[in-house]
This record gives structure tokens, C-alpha cells and sequence, in this order.
């Protein structure tokens, strides 16, 4: 027999008083989409802290024979598709920075110090490698067509807490060139 388990003082887990909550939606994407069914999972998941942890997952899958779910690996082969999409997808988030500011009608070096500043944040988040690219929507046209891709990134992975989900379009000839059989 081992030792007692030990008991601690104040609240339990489990216990009314310990902060907990975990909040989580799920909503069908792309509903037009031939041969595709594309899940959004959003939440949040508070144990307490300044903020909850942001849940964000996407569970895209081909309906057609022999598909299942596709995994941001199995998108692209070899590692020049990585940094061609690493490269869009920074290309856009900076942009969306420059553009948020100059609606804002901030002055030119604001903007461009702001820029500096979320640079490297930016290309931590985004290196070519498809565990950065994990959570992606595809971007569907009128007909049902697939056209790009859209990848999710949750805070902190390109951007602060305050500024929440991030997302990046992906036209599909940035793509083509480097998808897997």
C-alpha cells in the first residue's frame, strides 16, 4: 500500500469554486462545396487567469471514394510548397496590418514601425512547415469550385490575444504547383 493521497487546502477540482469553463461551437463551412465537408470548431477553454485559452480547430474532409480527412500534411509535397505558402500567407497578414492602420488614418512611420514590430512575430508563426498551417477552410467560389485555401491561426501564434483569430486567403495557383498526389 502506498501513501495516503494527500489533501490540500481550499477548493477541489471539481468543487464550485475552482474556475473552470469550456465553451465550444461547432459550424458546417463550405456547405456548397462538391466532394468536400469542411467543420469549424471555435471555443474557449478558461481554468483560470486573465483569459481563457482560444480552442480553434478545422476538420476538413473528402467525401469522394478513398478520401478522409486531409491533413495539412498531406496538402503539399516537399518543402517548396511550405515556403511558398509561408510567404503568402505572411504577405497577407502584414498587409491586413497595414490596411487596419490606414483606415485608421495612421501617419506612414506609425505604420511602418507597427509592421516592424509584428514582423517577427509573423514569421515565427508562420515557418514553412505544415504543423504552422494545421487549421485551414477551403475557399470556395459560387459554383462550388474550390479556389484557395484559408488558413486559421489562433491568438498568439501570428498576433496578440487582443487582436484574435487570424486568418490568410491562399489563391489556388499559389498551391497548385507544389500539391501532393
Amino acid at each position: 500500500e502506498g501513501p495516503e493521497p494527500r489533501q490540500h487546502e481550499g477548493n477541489q477540482p471539481g468543487d464550485a469554486g475552482v474556475p473552470y469553463d469550456m465553451s465550444l461551437e461547432f459550424r458546417q463551412i463550405a456547405p456548397q462545396a462538391r466532394g468536400l465537408i469542411a467543420i469549424a470548431a471555435d471555443g474557449s477553454l478558461y481554468t483560470g487567469g486573465a483569459q481563457g485559452d482560444p480552442l480553434i480547430r478545422r476538420f476538413v474532409w473528402d467525401t469522394r471514394d478513398g478520401g478522409g480527412l486531409v491533413r495539412a500534411q498531406d496538402l503539399l509535397s516537399g518543402d517548396a510548397g511550405w515556403i511558398a505558402v509561408s510567404d503568402a500567407v505572411r504577405a497577407s497578414l502584414l498587409g491586413q496590418i497595414r490596411t487596419r492602420m490606414e483606415d485608421d488614418k495612421a501617419p506612414p512611420d506609425e505604420i511602418d514601425k507597427a509592421i516592424a514590430k509584428m514582423k517577427p512575430v509573423v514569421e515565427s508563426g508562420t515557418a514553412p512547415a505544415a504543423s504552422e498551417f494545421s487549421e485551414f477552410e477551403p475557399m470556395i467560389d459560387a459554383q462550388g469550385r474550390l479556389i484557395g485555401l484559408t488558413f486559421v491561426f489562433p491568438p498568439y501564434q501570428v498576433a496578440g490575444y487582443s487582436d484574435g483569430i487570424q486568418r490568410a486567403d491562399v489563391p489556388a495557383a499559389t498551391l497548385l504547383p507544389y500539391l501532393a498526389p
